[in-house]
């Protein structure tokens, strides 16, 4: 599962620079300290009552990075059980979202130089 400086990073890029959401994120995985692994039982759905207390406590943007951290959790746990199912696993994903909400989604499994080098090359 990434890490609190993983999604802060994420939340950094994705804002342009602007915010990484640290208290959000925190706030998020807070109950890990008791729950472990099942703490995302809590906060970790898009429901009313906590989107209502994200948007309130850091504003509309947050509420877009609270999904993000939601989505980008599912997204490794996936990744590990596929990978304990299937016996491997895609690690690299590309996903276009369309205006009428379809999904065009193309997967890849890249040795860890391959996914390196792509990010990095991406950075310069």
């Amino acid at each position: 599962m990434p890490s609190l400086e993983e999604h802060c990073c994420i939340s950094l890029e994705r804002t342009k620079g602007k915010d990484d959401f640290r208290k959000l994120h925190e706030w998020m995985d807070e109950p890990k300290k008791d729950l472990g692994v099942n703490h995302r039982m809590l906060r970790h759905t898009d429901n009313a009552s906590d989107r209502e207390f994200v948007k309130t406590h850091w504003g509309e943007k947050a509420v877009v990075e609270w999904l993000f951290h939601i989505a980008i959790d599912n997204l490794v746990t996936a990744y590990k059980s596929s990978n304990n199912v299937y016996g491997t696993a895609y690690n690299y994903y590309r996903i276009a979202i369309v205006e009428d909400g379809k999904i065009i989604l193309t997967h890849e499994k890249l040795s860890e130089s391959q996914l390196i080098k792509l990010f990095r090359d991406k950075k310069d």
